[in-house]
């Protein structure tokens, strides 16, 4: 359906002011609608800026959660190694009272 064409046919004070029917720049002028044009919006600036920034905060929750399990990780170890100190030296002992029947 041409709109453009009812807007010259009807009197001025009835066209309609909604852009479909008619744009006052165009004056009347035949625009073909066989053409099939799909706008992609680009992305909105505030949007990426805000995944951007989300996803700095589980980057450094990340970073920061590796490093707290190598520091456990690291006391885990620490604590293994003094509980087989502590059961040498007591293995030591309990040898050192067997031998001297103390």
């Amino acid at each position: 359906m041409n709109f453009g064409i009812i807007n010259t046919i009807l009197p001025k004070e009835r066209r309609c002011s909604h852009r479909y029917y008619g744009h006052p720049h165009l004056n009347g002028v035949q625009i073909s609608n066989n053409s099939q044009f799909t706008y992609k919006s680009p992305p909105d600036t505030a949007d990426l800026e805000q995944r951007k920034l989300e996803l700095s905060h589980v980057s450094r929750r990340t970073l920061a959660a590796m490093m707290e399990y190598q520091r456990l990780r690291a006391e885990e170890l620490k604590l293994i190694t003094a509980i087989e100190q502590v059961q040498d030296e007591l293995g030591e002992s309990n040898t050192y009272i067997r031998t001297n029947n103390l």
